[in-house]
């Protein structure tokens, strides 16, 4: 294991679901989709950013069980799937690299 944190405590699911299961329970995309289409209302530009915040960290917990469920069944590494991440965003150039160092 590598120093990768879980922002949220394990839920239930991640110790008694598959991967198949949790994926044929609830996508997580389509988590995504709804908690902007609950919380937004495009016709007319209306936005309930409150609602959309909350939703959108449901969707990082369900992420973070997913992980979970795959460090668990297939031994893979958290930490090393984040630095996979980084690298590759990095590589196209997705980072604020001014934005990050008037940061600090």
């Amino acid at each position: 294991m590598t120093d990768f944190a879980y922002t949220f405590p394990p839920t239930k699911w991640a110790r008694d679901c598959s991967v198949n299961q949790l994926i044929q329970g609830a996508s997580i995309a389509h988590e995504v989709y709804e908690a902007f289409s609950e919380a937004c209302d495009l016709s007319h530009g209306k936005t309930d950013a409150d609602a959309v915040a909350v939703e959108v960290v449901d969707v990082i917990q369900a992420c973070e069980t997913m992980l979970r469920i795959l460090e668990r069944d297939n031994g893979i590494d958290a930490g090393d799937a984040v630095r996979a991440v980084y690298e590759k965003n990095a590589a196209r150039g997705y980072y604020d690299v001014q934005g990050a160092k008037e940061a600090v």
